[in-house]
């Protein structure tokens, strides 16, 4: 199996978008308590409450980061996630803090959903920054859509797993040409061999 994880916490904005699996047919955030369940165990500051606004709001994000990384792709996504996230940092209220040994990060004085974004926007950013941001891209087969980190030194990896993914699209693509091909000509067989010119026949003049 391809190796998938992404460096760092780009692992965790992966883990976001991948929080829907299209293959599997499950969704950790069908739900407020399931949303609540998993930002405690992959953020570092889960927001304290969840209600049914914040659920809704952050799958709209998890909508706008996994077109952001499909961007990284050969396919264009078919919304305008940049002004979508612009819109969104701007509404949310982020104020930069320093940690330990003066390490960075965003924070928001609101709780919930804002929490939320803060931790992942942030994420985002110094993944554009080091560059590992490009790295990270989600499968283009309609039914899979998974996000994985391309490891390829040309950074041209396509499928999440090319032995499944890929071969599959080959496979659809391949009987898409076949019905599309014209059908094979094939003989007159309703004339007898007896009724065929011979060659100096054809050429005789009456």
């Amino acid at each position: 199996m391809k190796q998938q994880q992404a460096p760092g916490q780009l692992e965790i904005a992966r883990a976001f978008i991948n929080t829907l699996d299209l293959e599997a047919g499950t969704d950790d955030f069908a739900t407020s308590t399931g949303m609540q369940r998993w930002l405690a165990r992959h953020l570092p500051a889960a927001p304290g409450t969840i209600n049914e606004d914040d659920r809704r709001r952050v799958v709209e994000f998890r909508v706008l980061l996994r077109a952001a990384a499909a961007a990284n792709g050969p396919t264009s996504p078919d919304i305008d996630w940049l002004s979508a996230l612009n819109h969104l940092a701007d509404g949310t209220p982020l104020q930069l803090r320093f940690g330990d040994a003066l390490a960075p990060h965003l924070s928001t004085p609101d709780d919930g959903r804002d929490t939320v974004f803060a931790q992942l926007l942030w994420i985002v950013a110094v993944a554009a920054i080091d560059g590992t941001w490009k790295r990270l891209k989600v499968c283009p087969a309609e039914d899979c859509r998974w996000a994985f980190y391309d490891n390829s030194k040309n950074r041209m990896g396509v499928w999440c797993q090319m032995a499944e993914c890929g071969n599959r699209h080959k496979a659809r693509a391949h009987r898409a040409r076949q019905h599309l091909a014209p059908p094979e000509r094939q003989p007159d067989r309703s004339a007898r061999p007896g009724d065929r010119k011979k060659p100096w026949e054809a050429t005789q003049r009456t």
